[in-house]
């Protein structure tokens, strides 16, 4: 299967990822493009710029439309930046991301949707507002029928081993 785990920062996806490695040990894990960038040199401030995450938007569906391989789990996916220029950047013209990110996420067997937990079980998040605005949006992009998402998609609550579990029941 090809995987997505999304959500908003500091809501356990790279947790989760680690757990499901565990079990999964045929499956490849890609980076997100966050880390990928930053190792080819893209200098990020302390917070992303609406620029930078319209970067790591088109760097995520890039990934994900080129990436032939099966048994892969995305960390991150382009919806998750998507989100966050949705929040930051409400006025501008996002049609032609909504459209990649779409297309994207039609290559994807189930996406998995890490979200913030209530009560939030992780103290001293950076941006707590933004995080909880991004995780909404995310919630609307990958649930709701207007997008037109013809991916499964799951939301995983409880601990790293319970989320891990959820993923693997989904799978079958």
């Amino acid at each position: 299967m090809r995987i997505a785990i999304c959500g908003a920062h500091a809501t356990g996806k790279s947790t989760l990822i680690s757990e499901l490695m565990q079990q999964l040990p045929d499956y490849t894990t890609l980076e997100e493009p966050y880390h990928l960038l930053s190792d080819e040199g893209h200098m990020f401030g302390a917070f992303p710029t609406v620029d930078d995450f319209q970067l790591l938007c088109e760097s995520a569906n890039s990934m994900m439309r080129t990436t032939d391989a099966r048994d892969v789990i995305f960390d991150r996916s382009a919806a998750d930046y998507l989100a966050y220029l949705l929040i930051l950047d409400a006025e501008a013209d996002w049609r032609q991301e909504v459209s990649d990110t779409l297309d994207a996420l039609a290559t994807l067997d189930l996406v998995v949707l890490v979200g913030v937990e209530d009560p939030d079980f992780i103290d001293g998040v950076e941006r707590p507002k933004l995080r909880r605005r991004v995780d909404r949006k995310l919630r609307e992009i990958l649930a709701s029928d207007e997008w037109g998402l013809s991916v499964p998609v799951i939301r995983v609550r409880g601990t790293p081993a319970k989320r891990a579990q959820q993923v693997l029941r989904a799978m079958k």
